[in-house]
Order: C-alpha cells, then sequence, then structure tokens
C-alpha cells in the first residue's frame, strides 16, 4: 500500500513539474477567464445533474431498503464520489458501504454487489460509447450496428449468468460457496433492477461524456468524436491499479492515450485535460458541500 501511495505521490508531482515547465500556470489558466459567468454555470449544472442520475440509480436499485430516500441517495452518492476523485487506487470506493450502512441500515453484504455491478455496468457504458466514437470513424455504418449490438448483449447475459449461478451456489456448502452466493445474490435479481440500472447508468453517462467533451473543446480543438475518445480515455483510467493522488498523472495520461491516434500538438492536449480535470475535482468539491446541506434523515 505504501508502495502505491507512494507512485502516485510521484504522478502527482510529475503532472505539477510538466504544467510548471512545459505549459505555465497562466496559460493552462487563461481559457477560464474567457468564459462567461452564464457559461461556468451552466457547465456546472449539467455536471451536477449527472449527480442526480447516478443517485437516481442508486435509489431505485436498492429502492425496497430505501423509501422516500431519494435527497439521501443524492448526498450519499455526492460524498462517494468526491472520495473517490481524491484518494488514490480506487481507495474512496470504501465509503459506499459505509455510507450504504450508515444512511439506510444496508448491509455490506447487499451494498458491496451492488456497487460492484455498477461499476461493470459504468464500464459497459463506457466501452460502448468508445466503440460507437471509434467505429463511427474507421467502421461501416452495417458493421458498426453488429458490434454495438452485441455488446449490447453483454448485460443481459451476466444478468442470466448471475442467475443460474446463484441456483448453483445455493446448492453447495462451504465458506466460499457461501461467500459467492451472497455476492451473486447482490446482483439483479429481476428484470426491473436490470433494466432500471442499465437505463440510468446509459443516460448519466451520455450526458456526462458529452458535456466534458464539449468543455474539452474550449480547451483544445477537437470534433466532438475525438473529443470524446479523450473523454473516455481519461474516465478509463480510473480503473488503473495505479491511480494517482486526485487522479492526478492517470487521468491527463487516460485523455491524451484516447487522442494519441490524431496530429494534435501535444502540450495543447496536456494543458486541455488539466483544464478538465480541475472541472471534475472543482464539481467534485461543490457537490460534496451542498451533499452537507442535505439533512441526515428526510421527513
Amino acid at each position: 500500500m505504501l508502495k502505491k501511495w507512494g507512485l502516485a505521490s510521484i504522478l502527482l508531482i510529475a503532472v505539477l513539474a510538466a504544467i510548471h515547465f512545459f505549459v505555465g500556470w497562466q496559460t493552462l489558466l487563461a481559457p477560464w477567464l474567457e468564459l462567461s459567468f452564464v457559461q461556468v454555470a451552466g457547465i456546472l449544472t449539467l455536471v451536477l445533474l449527472t449527480y442526480a442520475l447516478r443517485a437516481t440509480r442508486l435509489y431505485f436499485y436498492f429502492s425496497p431498503e430505501t423509501p422516500r430516500a431519494f435527497l439521501m441517495s443524492v448526498r450519499l452518492m455526492m460524498i462517494h464520489n468526491a472520495w473517490n476523485n481524491f484518494l488514490p487506487m480506487r481507495t474512496g470506493e470504501v465509503a459506499f458501504p459505509v455510507l450504504m450502512k450508515r444512511y439506510f441500515d444496508i448491509s455490506m453484504e447487499r451494498s458491496v454487489p451492488g456497487l460492484l455491478w455498477f461499476r461493470v455496468l459504468d464500464l459497459h457504458a463506457l466501452l460502448l460509447f468508445a466503440l460507437i466514437a471509434l467505429g463511427d470513424l474507421w467502421l461501416p455504418l452495417p458493421a458498426l450496428l453488429v458490434v454495438v449490438a452485441l455488446w449490447l448483449s453483454v448485460p443481459i447475459v451476466l444478468y442470466w449468468g448471475a442467475g443460474k449461478a446463484e441456483t448453483q451456489l445455493a446448492l453447495k456448502d462451504g465458506k466460499i460457496a457461501s461467500l459467492l452466493h451472497k455476492l451473486v445474490a447482490g446482483l439483479p435479481t429481476n428484470s426491473y433492477q436490470l433494466c432500471s440500472s442499465w437505463f440510468w447508468t446509459l443516460l448519466n453517462w451520455a450526458v456526462k461524456l458529452l458535456v466534458f467533451a464539449w468543455v474539452l473543446g474550449f480547451f483544445v480543438e477537437l470534433p466532438l468524436l475525438q473529443a470524446l475518445l479523450g473523454v473516455i480515455g481519461g474516465d478509463l483510467s480510473s480503473v488503473l491499479p495505479i491511480h494517482g493522488v486526485a487522479g492526478f498523472g492517470t487521468f491527463e495520461a487516460g485523455v491524451m492515450a484516447g487522442l494519441f491516434a490524431f496530429e494534435i500538438d501535444t502540450k495543447a492536449i496536456l494543458a486541455g485535460a488539466i483544464n478538465l480535470h480541475l472541472l471534475v475535482l472543482g464539481s467534485s468539491l461543490i457537490g460534496a458541500g451542498l451533499a452537507f446541506l442535505i439533512r441526515h434523515k428526510e421527513s
């Protein structure tokens, strides 16, 4: 763990050094001064909307245990999001089962599989939009439609497989079988949970990626599809085993990797990636601040 924290800290120092020596702080932040108050407010509002969409997914997925508690779902999601964005190596994920127990008295056996399912759907959605963006650039439409259709079937196959696995595990004895059974039992148990969590995931990522691609276009002159690939690369960086403090280093590398195949000035991409990352972190802090305005219990 100490080695990972050390590597994460090195990544942070490397990014700060790159800004200072290759971009310059004044050059980096100058584009923000060209945006009007209305534009900045609009961007933040749209980002906060994605938080509400994620909270809606959580609310409906756990709805039997969270009656009339949508605002608490929003509070939990925004606090969890801030922890995730600022702590390295996905250690912020630990906050989710802790907060679920505190706010809704939902056990770890129920919340952890639910979080795992959310992360599977998040990765599926990210790769889906990556396929669409890449396919539109390099595949004929019929081939693209086939690839997208096959990829869209993945959550259904996983849902079906989980149901079969739960039935088989229920017949087995032993600690490992019991643990696996509890894990699988926390995954979607009916088509409503599957479709609801899938729908809200796709809607959230569609809004989030379009907003971030639009914002990236403020800092780097890019066609929309290319900007989408850069944003997707930045978000995919969060699944790496080494994740910088507050994502610094890995997020920027992900954005640059997403745009690697295009002839774009490296310095411009780096500046755009850092500014986009600052938006992610800034909106996380604002969201966490707003979360503490929500009372612990709703009437």
